[in-house]
């Protein structure tokens, strides 16, 4: 099955992970029931699912390097000699690392990111 431009269109935007399925249909012109339909289709879903793991992979390569920086930032901020900073080094990496984990279930890295950092006020 050859893809038409409007079906890549919507693969394009629906793939981005923040629109529903209603809102990508709209923004590329065609019904909620036309998205429906194809998204049925195994090839069509099949290219889908590719577009979907590219931009997860993408946002997971972004994430593990922003952690690394967070990190980084964290040791260079506190006195190792300071117990009081190694527990809020340990609790802050332990919350990171959980909020790593739960994006990798969302499409939600970037924002989530960006509030680890606030938190810990690196921005």
């Amino acid at each position: 099955m050859e893809l038409s431009q409007q079906q890549e269109l919507f693969i394009s935007i629906y793939s981005a992970g923040n629109k529903t399925v209603t809102a990508a249909a709209a923004e590329t012109g065609i019904s909620r029931g036309t998205a429906y339909n194809w998204m049925s289709n195994k090839q069509f879903e099949s290219e889908l699912r590719t577009r979907q793991n590219e931009v997860e992979d993408v946002a997971y390569n972004r994430a593990t390097s922003r952690l690394g920086y967070i990190w980084d930032r964290l040791e260079q901020q506190s006195d190792p000699d300071q117990t009081p900073s190694l527990i809020i080094q340990h609790k802050a990496l332990k919350e990171m690392f959980n909020m790593w984990l739960s994006m990798r279930q969302s499409n939600k890295h970037e924002d989530t990111l960006r509030r680890i950092e606030k938190r810990l006020g690196i921005s």
